[in-house]
């Protein structure tokens, strides 16, 4: 501790009777921990620029065209298809992607699309969430909200 107590008054010293200090009077006046932190800020500029270029360039191949194939497949309940897109693909996103898929599949997940409102309504009244007699309800306010048919039905 005295030592950097007496480094710091050194560099008073030198900055009161000179004025000023150029940048690299005051990089040596830090002692050796100044070297250290210029290499740790290298390494850190460096791994950050390689870190972006790879996340660019596996982002390069992947457009939203992919990733709606691949819901739209799934929707359908064609999860093989879907696992055939991610393979011909063939980038990181894609992979991992796949992975997924092929973990939903394996743990027997059951799919519900849901874009279809009949299917949705069907679904849930199947698992007990609603009447089966409501479903035609349902369908009847979804076709003509206005037609006010449907609460007394």
């Amino acid at each position: 501790m005295k030592f950097t107590l007496l480094q710091t008054a050194e560099v008073v010293e030198q900055v009161t009777e000179a004025g000023q200090m150029s940048l690299w009077q005051l990089f040596n006046s830090g002692g050796w921990l100044m070297w250290v932190l210029l290499a740790l800020g290298g390494v850190t500029i460096f791994i950050f620029v390689e870190r972006f270029l790879a996340i660019r360039k596996a982002s390069k191949g992947m457009n939203m065209g992919f990733m709606n194939r691949i819901r739209d497949a799934i929707s359908d309940g064609n999860i093989r298809a879907a696992v055939d897109m991610c393979r011909r693909a063939d980038t990181p996103i894609a992979r991992m992607v796949e992975k997924g898929i092929e973990r939903l599949e394996a743990a027997n997940v059951k799919n519900v699309s849901l874009t279809n409102f009949d299917v949705i309504a069907e679904t849930a009244a199947e698992e007990g969430y609603i009447r089966v007699e409501d479903v035609a309800r349902l369908i009847a306010f979804r076709n003509n909200p206005s037609d006010e048919s449907w609460i007394k039905a």
